[in-house]
């Protein structure tokens, strides 16, 4: 009586040498089953009255699939030839094999020895609880240095019924972080009574690392998620329950926002613009808003804040606030150092226009400051002294100062900034009334670079005139003449007339400012979030002009360009700009030299990881999508803490990135992460990983 045909025996031989070498390197990758689980489609046999032909035994229980493969095993030989069988031996997944063979049931026990076992008739067509008998004498036990094979003599192959779980899951509790969720456990039934409940809890129906119990409490992790939790039962020799998952509830509110004190960036002065940005947010997407509280009870909204007038001398405070939907909103603060005075980045520049002549009327000018001053101070001197009482814009020089020379100091005030002060180098040697009449006018005191204008002189009883200053040469006793400066700020044109009664000094002073320029900007390319630094660059404007740059409406930065005429600046881009381009504006010493760009910015959003399957079997494929990504940002995607996104991966247009990943053969619960590397934002998901067996190949 042959027990294997030899063709079929002769293959069988060979899948079992595949099976001794592969086994070798995976002996220490294989994981048993204290009891088998079933999965969809699968049955479970119970060995019944197993025996072979020298007296031993087997009992146990096997897996087959709906192809009738073997695809999980737990059993025991005791007595018999110990010399072949050994001593009572348990065998399952852990330390045996499992090989694929059309019509057979084969178990590969270890490196050396397997049995045969051959259903009577096909266990996928048997009937529900069928009693199936084993072929005896084309079942057999075999060893590799056997000299022998051992017969079946008797058994049969008993289906187990799946255990049964009756009632329905449900969750009570409150849904807030810290708070218990419990199941109904005592209201869920199994059949036999005597099956293990198991449980696992959902978030999104992915499962919770290590939350296998009767009571869940919600982590930070699960703040606006649904929590529900599967139940199943099992039984070792019969076939696990069908699980039953719970409706959720949810979503979870109550998380805690991780929000550490701001820190400011810039100098508390008025008129300088401060930056407050958070470092450590946890969630990393959690909204920040700012509030500045100063010398008005909130002087400002906002990351950049410039201080002025009404701050002076006191302390800032900056307070923070973060919210995120389904989170408690957190709050911090960080205060500044007392408020310094504000600095004019251009002063006063002092000039004189008039007749030095006893009797004639002189006029301070005062140039143009940046920021402008609220007012002007004077003071009037002669030979260095100051005059009494002449404190005014204008002074009429008296015989007092016959034959000195005349300055005058010109102080810029402005509210919670520092006096700025210029004084003219004395000029004149005031005349007496006997001298030469002389009169000079300008048509238009006030012009921009490359424009013109007519200084306009006469005089009487002179015997020459002599221009000065910016202009030279000698003159007509009258006349008209066009100029055209070229310096910027104050020009002064001095004329002066003789006789032989003494010399009259008259001048003029032309105020120049810049033409209107469109200046180069930029602001760097790709995306930005709120609390970036971005260098902003800039060419166009004259060496040392003072500039100003704004980022929406915001005011980030002030200073003055270098000797070539150029600006680089890094700036913070500040917060409640919204989703979209913002105008970067930096202008120069006049409102219409100004250049303009964007910068495109990003609101950051909720991270979303989603998993396209909760359950996958063993060296199988998972896919993950995260979604909430800023368009472009570099992701990091983990699984089990090891990465499987390429180090250049990057969200596409949408925010959205997806990536699949081959799953190891460890059964388990398992965590998938991601972090958008430029947000900062995080999110997890799990899935299990359950064994599989598939036909014509071991066992992972």
């Amino acid at each position: 009586m042959s027990h294997v045909p030899p063709p079929a025996r002769a293959l069988a031989r060979r899948a079992l040498a595949a099976v001794v070498a592969l086994a070798a390197a995976l002996a220490t990758l294989v994981i048993g089953l204290a009891s088998p689980a079933s999965a969809a489609g699968e049955r479970m046999w119970t060995l019944t009255d197993v025996t072979f032909d020298d007296g031993g035994t087997m009992t146990g229980i096997l897996m087959i699939d709906s192809t009738g493969t073997l695809v999980d095993f737990d059993v025991v030989t005791s007595g018999g030839d110990t010399a072949i069988f050994g001593t009572s031996t348990t065998y399952d997944l852990g330390n045996s094999e499992v090989i694929a063979y059309p019509g057979m049931l084969a178990i590969h026990l270890d490196y050396s020895r397997y049995f045969w076992i051959t259903p009577s008739t096909s266990l996928v067509d048997a009937a529900p609880d069928a009693v199936v008998p084993i072929e005896i004498g084309d079942s057999s036990y075999e060893c590799n240095n056997c000299t022998d094979v051992r017969y079946i003599t008797s058994g049969s192959l008993q289906e187990t019924s799946a255990i049964t779980l009756s009632g329905t899951p449900a969750i009570s509790g409150t849904t807030t972080v810290g708070q218990t969720l419990s199941v109904n456990a005592a209201s869920l039934t199994t059949t036999p009574a005597s099956a293990t409940k198991t449980y696992q809890w959902l978030r999104d129906g992915n499962p919770i690392a290590s939350a296998t119990g009767t009571t869940y409490q919600p982590v930070n992790a699960d703040a606006g998620h649904t929590i529900s939790v599967r139940v199943g039962a099992t039984l070792y020799g019969y076939p696990d329950a069908t699980t039953k998952t719970s409706t959720g509830v949810g979503p979870v509110d109550g998380g805690t926002i991780t929000l550490p004190n701001p820190t400011i960036t810039g100098t508390p002065k008025v008129g300088v613009p401060l930056t407050a940005s958070v470092t450590g947010l946890d969630p990393a997407d959690a909204a920040v808003a700012y509030s500045w509280v100063g010398g008005s009870p909130t002087a400002s909204t906002g990351g950049t804040y410039t201080p002025t007038a009404a701050d002076l001398g006191a302390p800032l405070r900056v307070d923070a606030s973060a919210t995120r939907s389904y989170f408690d909103t957190a709050s911090s603060s960080t205060t500044t150092a007392a408020v310094l005075p504000g600095t004019f980045s251009t002063g006063p520049t002092a000039s004189i226009s008039g007749t030095f002549k006893v009797g004639e009327t002189l006029t301070a000018g005062t140039g143009t400051t940046v920021p402008a001053a609220d007012s002007f101070g004077y003071q009037w001197y002669a030979d260095g002294s100051p005059i009494s009482g002449a404190d005014q814009a204008t002074y009429t020089l008296t015989a007092a100062e016959l034959h000195q020379a005349i300055s005058v100091r010109v102080t810029a005030h402005l509210a919670g900034y520092a006096d700025a002060v210029d004084t003219t180098t004395p000029a004149g040697d005031v005349a007496t009334n006997l001298a030469p009449d002389l009169e000079l006018s300008v048509a238009k005191s006030t012009l921009r670079r490359g424009q013109s204008t007519t200084l306009t002189w006469s005089s009487a009883e002179a015997t020459s005139l002599t221009a000065r200053g910016r202009w030279t040469g000698d003159r007509a006793t009258s006349g008209t003449e066009s100029v055209t400066p070229t310096a910027v700020g104050v020009n002064t044109y001095v004329l002066t007339a003789r006789n032989e009664n003494g010399v009259t000094r008259a001048q003029v002073t032309v105020d120049l400012r810049r033409e209107a320029e469109a200046l180069t900007v930029r602001a760097g390319k790709g995306l930005r979030l709120a609390g970036d630094r971005i260098t902003i660059r800039a060419r166009g404007l004259d060496p040392r002009e003072a500039f100003t740059v704004t980022v929406g409406d915001t005011t980030v930065a002030t200073g003055n360009a270098g000797r070539h005429g150029k600006v680089q600046r890094t700036v913070t881009v500040p917060s409640g700009l919204g989703t979209g381009k913002a105008r970067v504006v930096l202008t120069g010493a006049e409102s219409d030299r100004r250049g303009v760009t964007t910068v495109r910015v990003f609101t950051v959003k909720e991270l979303r990881l989603r998993l396209a399957d909760d359950r996958v079997r063993a060296s199988d494929e998972q896919t993950v999508t995260v979604t909430g990504l800023v368009p472009g940002e570099r992701v990091a995607v983990t699984y089990q803490d090891e990465r499987i996104s390429p180090q250049g991966a990057r969200a596409d247009a949408r925010g959205r990135y997806t990536a699949s990943f081959g799953v190891d053969i460890w059964w388990g619960t398992k965590t998938v992460r991601a972090v958008g590397l430029r947000s900062g934002a995080t999110a997890s998901g799990s899935f299990d990983v359950v064994r599989r067996c598939q036909v014509g190949r071991v066992c992972p």
